[in-house]
């Protein structure tokens, strides 16, 4: 692997991996795009597969105006990581900043089959659609907010690919872009290990309140209503997952977990069975509902609602 700027060596004053990654995601946020790329660089170096690594090192460049040199890393990143949306996303918009729209449009599907609701990816996908005559096209794409913050938009995407920012950085976030969504989710996500279920709730609210298409932060308010008692709300949240997304099997294990608690066993096990149906490799299809409630530890549900 090349060092992605001969004239500037990669730091070596940093001895701290837990340091490194902090140091890079600070500069990347201030716009310092020089110095968070090398910093990422280091990261990426020490250890390939850092997700997290790649895309400050890639947004770092391509935001910098390196676009070439994107291009390179992004193939790099991809033969580490071949799995990753965003990494995806990245080669398809350092395509487009190429003028080569057929391989970005490959790209970006491939990051939208990993990552539906990926705004970026829409975004970026949805423009090459227009530009070539494709509206129709374009308007069968997730509805998604158009990203006016690159910037808040990648370090909100982060705790996806393996970063957990914390709860204060994306509450300035929230703070800075009410109407974000994507801000929004990512602050739930984080938040439902660790913070109060009645102030989960009212971010989940307003989440889908930004994005009432969407369907992945929905499973995440109707666990948080059902643990706080408002089942029936929890089940028209989850119905409404259901209904914008009836071939996700994460819905009916949802409406199985709401129904079990209004204490409606046999609803509960036929949706169950709908989402064993659809996904019997699914962790949730391996036990009856009524065990994952019982005997799985509360704090590690989180798997069960896996999108």
């Amino acid at each position: 692997m090349q060092n992605p700027d001969e004239d500037a060596p990669v730091p070596t004053d940093v001895t701290r991996l837990d340091t490194l990654p902090r140091q890079m995601l600070e500069a990347y946020q201030e716009g310092d795009f020089k110095h968070s790329s090398l910093l990422a660089f280091s990261v990426v170096k020490e250890t390939p597969t850092d997700q997290v690594g790649w895309i400050i090192h890639l947004e770092s460049l391509f935001q910098g105006g390196q676009v070439l040199r994107a291009l390179s890393s992004v193939d790099t990143a991809l033969r580490m990581i071949p799995g990753s949306a965003d990494l995806h996303r990245l080669r398809g918009e350092i395509l487009v900043a190429l003028g080569r729209d057929p391989e970005a449009e490959e790209s970006l599907r491939e990051s939208l089959s990993r990552d539906p609701e990926n705004p970026l990816a829409v975004q970026a996908l949805a423009a090459i659609l227009t530009k070539g005559g494709r509206e129709a096209e374009a308007a069968h794409l997730p509805h998604v907010d158009e990203v006016q913050d690159r910037q808040a938009a990648v370090l909100a995407r982060l705790h996806r690919a393996g970063s957990v920012p914390s709860v204060d950085a994306l509450r300035r976030i929230v703070a800075a872009a009410p109407a974000f969504a994507e801000a929004y989710a990512a602050l739930a996500d984080v938040m439902s290990a660790t913070e109060d279920t009645l102030d989960l709730a009212n971010v989940y609210a307003r989440t889908v309140q930004l994005r009432p298409k969407a369907v992945r932060p929905r499973y995440g308010y109707a666990r948080v209503l059902t643990d706080q008692g408002d089942l029936f709300e929890a089940r028209d949240v989850i119905r409404a997952a259901v209904a914008l997304r009836p071939e996700a099997p994460q819905g009916y294990f949802g409406m199985a977990y709401v129904l079990y608690f209004m204490m409606r066993s046999e609803g509960a096990a036929i949706n169950h069975r709908r989402g064993t149906m659809l996904a019997p490799d699914h962790p949730g299809a391996r036990l009856p509902i009524a065990r994952v409630v019982d005997q799985v530890p509360h704090a590690e549900l989180n798997w069960f609602f896996a999108d």
